[in-house]
């Protein structure tokens, strides 16, 4: 949600003059990025001309010119790993989905602006699931809360009642040592990116000791085995303990390198982060408490929370529920409150249920989540019991 603000001033970002300087050496073009998929559609089986639909109609979405991409949907596209093929038929069919709504074209700025894609990127996922458990969806609808003018991020309706019911969404975003993590892991992804003919195929794993060392001296050590594999045309592991772990090959010899991923529990041609419990549980208080002065005093309201690094934290699925369960009742405006992990976590499990909290793993686009679906029981305000279980299936497959 937002309030009116007036527009800031942009300053140039070094970071972007940097990138599109790369990208027009390299010159990467949708062109580019469709024919790079479409040489390595045959190792994952993928739907190639559902694909190469789904390309087209993104580019149309979001633009002609590539260096004007959010960095993160760049880096899906010019990731080759397997699920990404899933994921951007997914991108492309919510998309589609959710034209209709109200405000779509309010969620599309959002999506095509860099700085407010993460949150839009959100806005989207929980959209597409509300819709197609049948709450019709509505972005960006202007209300009056308390007296105060407000855009909540998301509006969906009970379709028999027709009672709307607020949705806020929002991004529980990275501590500064985590962001620094994230740093890392995108200088050595980019090693990979615009490789040419001669493709190494990797996997591997960063640890939290890696911000301990010289980030220089990572990379370039990675950098330097690539280069070994190019010239010994072998496979060769990584192993720097509690920094770094990871597995190259040619991509003639790209199956040891799955071997290796799927044994640890990694994927093939990614990157993955390991990172240790920053006082999360403090953060998460304050986020609810800044989105919750922002909710209806008058109707039931959900909250969702993209709060990836909270189920990081504890080693066990009851010790995550019994946390929330107990820090709930405090937010009387907050009727129901998600929590979600994209991606691998500590807490992993198919199903649970505890009391008014669910725990869920679903995998949609290619990507792997965990949804935390609690209800509040003292709450002002209560969903009704059809809308409960659509929150649930929602929230759920």
């Amino acid at each position: 949600m937002v309030d009116a603000l007036k527009p800031k001033r942009s300053e140039p970002d070094p970071e972007k003059t940097r990138r599109d300087a790369i990208l027009i050496a390299a010159g990467v073009t949708w062109p580019y990025i469709v024919e790079r998929r479409r040489a390595d559609s045959p190792a994952v089986s993928a739907d190639l001309a559902k694909s190469e639909r789904a390309l087209r109609h993104l580019q149309d979405f979001f633009g002609d010119d590539v260096s004007a991409l959010p960095p993160p949907l760049f880096d899906h596209l010019v990731n080759v790993a397997p699920w990404t093929y899933e994921w951007t038929c997914w991108l492309s069919d919510s998309l589609h989905r959710i034209e209709p709504a109200k405000g779509y074209d309010k969620l599309r700025q959002r999506l095509t602006d860099p700085e407010r894609f993460m949150e839009a990127w959100s806005v989207l996922q929980v959209a597409e699931r509300l819709q197609t458990t049948g709450f019709p969806v509505a972005f960006d609808v202007p209300l009056v809360i308390e007296a105060t003018r407000k855009v909540p991020d998301l509006v969906f309706t009970h379709p028999t009642t027709e009672t709307a019911y607020i949705c806020e969404v929002s991004v529980l975003f990275s501590a500064d040592a985590h962001a620094s993590q994230s740093e890392l892991l995108d200088c050595i992804f980019r090693l990979f990116l615009f490789q040419g003919d001669d493709r190494v195929a990797y996997a591997g794993c960063i640890f939290p000791d890696a911000l301990g060392e010289e980030t220089d001296g990572l990379v370039n050590r990675v950098a330097w085995e690539i280069m070994e594999v190019r010239r010994e045309r072998t496979y060769r592991e990584i192993n720097l303990e509690n920094a770094l772990t990871m597995a190259l090959a040619p991509e003639a010899d790209s199956s040891l390198v799955a071997q290796w991923a799927n044994a640890r529990g990694m994927d093939f041609g990614s990157l993955a982060a390991l990172r240790s419990p920053i006082h999360q549980w403090g953060r998460l208080r304050a986020k609810i408490s800044e989105k919750e002065s922002q909710l209806s005093p008058d109707e039931a309201n959900l909250l969702v929370i993209w709060a990836q690094e909270l189920f990081i934290a504890p080693d066990r699925p009851d010790e995550l529920i019994t946390i929330v369960s107990k820090l709930l009742p405090d937010y009387l405006k907050v009727s129901a409150l998600v929590l979600v992990c994209e991606g691998p976590s500590r807490v992993f499990v198919p199903s649970l249920t505890l009391g008014n909290i669910q725990l869920h793993a679903t995998c949609r686009g290619g990507i792997e989540h965990q949804f935390l679906i609690a209800i509040n029981e003292a709450s002002k305000h209560k969903f009704p019991e059809e809308v409960l279980r659509n929150l649930f299936r929602a929230f759920s497959r």
